[in-house]
């Protein structure tokens, strides 16, 4: 009995590109990439029944996936906002012992970002060190009331997914027009 088919190329090929995304983000991680590596290049071994290939290709996803716990967006709290601009403040937490080199991707329909969309990519890559690290975030409030904001942070080079997660933020800011509608109203009233 040889366990069953082999897995696809196409697993193979999408947990090593993976594993190499990893690779570019933390290139101080040289030892675990290596490892990572290691795991998929074994997976490919026809010296293994096809379910041993299997298995050693998903523990490969479940060590990469224990490497990404290490990055959380702290969404824990809300981040109150009294101004119509000004920099929303993103912490991000790192467990891990070396260094990593991200993308940061923040969305939210309430706001608007340097490039006058509601997403933005921050344009240069993010150093996350182990630790707290609090990345500013430059913005225009399109409506006060309470809201999230959409955080990923990506490896630098694929589409692996390091860390993911939402900010709950509430405006308080009050645009000139809302203020001069609210005056003219009650001028009117009066």
């Amino acid at each position: 009995v040889n366990g069953g088919p082999p897995p696809p190329a196409g697993a193979i090929r999408t947990q090593r590109q993976r594993v190499d995304s990893f690779g570019t983000a933390a290139p101080e991680a040289r030892p675990v990439v290596t490892q990572l590596g290691d795991l998929v290049l074994a997976a490919e071994s026809e010296a293994l029944r096809p379910a041993q290939q299997s298995a050693l290709l998903r523990n490969t996803g479940i060590a990469l996936a224990a490497q990404l716990g290490q990055f959380t967006v702290a969404g824990d709290r809300t981040i109150t906002l009294t101004s119509q601009q000004g920099t929303l403040p993103i912490d991000v937490v790192s467990t891990a012992r070396y260094p990593v080199t991200t993308a940061l991707t923040v969305t939210s329909d309430k706001l608007l970002f340097p490039n006058g969309s509601t997403q933005w990519t921050k344009p240069s890559t993010v150093q996350i060190r182990p630790g707290t690290n609090i990345i500013e975030v430059p913005f225009t409030v399109r409506s006060s009331g309470q809201f999230t904001v959409d955080v990923t942070i990506r490896a630098p080079t694929g589409a692996l997914v390091l860390s993911h997660g939402e900010i709950n933020v509430r405006s308080t800011a009050t645009s000139v027009v809302g203020v001069v509608l609210t005056i003219g109203a009650l001028m009117v009233l009066a």
